[in-house]
């Protein structure tokens, strides 16, 4: 007798179980029988994407050693946000760009914690990114630019927008994005 009762509840816990999941699945289901956007996690898994607030534009900058010279067919991206992010990604084009704090390189002879705090002042660390992208596309492909005089030299006058695609990830696990056409400038750093 006292196994069926058991059993019973069991049951009844099962079932009360099976409700509950179905009337969570129709509560974020929208008219049109998906899920609505309010209820669509983000990247991180963790409630819609906001929008991504600037301090600045994105900037994106020909590369080349060479000055003028698109021969070396790399940009690079330069990222200002309103606060500090954890990770930051960045897309050219549909096209990935790595993105980091510019510091812990050969390039810069300093850890980040050291360029953290020499830059804490103006800039608080985590808000500025950067990084390149190569092959860019500069000669023949999704960014590709008129030469102002022969194959290489450019200088700017025919202007190359690129659509980037920006998301921050912050420490509470929730992410932001935008996405901005940004013009192609002729020189970086």
């Amino acid at each position: 007798m006292i196994g069926r009762i058991a059993l019973g509840a069991a049951v009844a816990i099962a079932a009360a179980t099976l409700l509950l999941i179905i009337a969570v699945v129709l509560a974020f289901r929208d008219g049109s029988g998906g899920v609505s956007d309010h209820a669509r996690p983000s990247q991180a898994g963790i409630g819609p994407t906001a929008r991504l607030a600037l301090k600045r534009e994105p900037y994106i900058g020909v590369s080349c050693r060479r000055p003028n010279s698109i021969a070396c067919d790399r940009v690079g991206l330069a990222i200002w946000l309103h606060r500090p992010a954890a990770r930051v990604t960045a897309t050219i084009n549909g096209r990935t760009v790595a993105l980091g704090l510019p510091c812990g390189s050969a390039k810069y002879h300093e850890t980040c914690s050291s360029y953290c705090r020499e830059v804490g002042h103006d800039q608080p660390c985590g808000t500025y990114f950067e990084g390149s992208l190569r092959p860019a596309g500069l000669l023949d492909g999704p960014l590709k630019v008129k030469p102002d005089r022969g194959r290489y030299h450019w200088i700017g006058e025919h202007e190359t927008v690129g659509v980037v695609r920006v998301t921050a990830a912050y420490r509470n696990g929730k992410t932001a994005t935008i996405t901005k056409r940004v013009p192609v400038r002729p020189g970086w750093g």
